[in-house]
Order: structure tokens, then C-alpha cells, then sequence
């Protein structure tokens, strides 16, 4: 499925420690970003409120997905 690739800078070897992983599904980043880290938060404010306060910071996130 390769959900996670290896980003390593240039002038590295591909074993250099100087690597970062990176989600290359954008489902799963905005799951993580989003729903992972603030879900019982999201519960609590309910759906409508949950969507508001993700739509007021999507264009940041939409921005490295394009």
C-alpha cells in the first residue's frame, strides 16, 4: 500500500539517519492530524461544532497536500 515513504535530503544515502517519514495518503494525514490526536475533544463538542473548528484550519492542511 506504501502509506509511509522515506524523504532523506539530498547529497544523503538512502541509510542515512538524516531521513523523516512522511504519510503519502492524504486520508490518513488528515486523520492524524485531525481525528487522531482530538477525538474525544471532536466527541464533545459534537459534530457540528467538531466540523467548524476543522474547517477554520483546513487550508493550512491543504496546503502541503497540493
Amino acid at each position: 500500500m506504501r502509506l509511509v515513504e522515506k524523504k532523506v535530503p539530498c547529497g544523503e544515502g538512502a541509510g542515512s539517519r538524516k531521513g523523516i517519514y512522511k504519510l503519502t495518503d492524504n486520508f490518513f494525514r488528515f486523520w492524524f492530524r485531525y481525528e487522531f490526536t482530538n477525538n474525544a475533544y471532536y466527541e464533545m463538542l459534537g459534530a457540528d461544532a467538531a466540523s467548524k473548528e476543522i474547517m477554520e484550519g483546513i487550508s493550512d492542511y491543504m496546503g502541503g497536500c497540493f
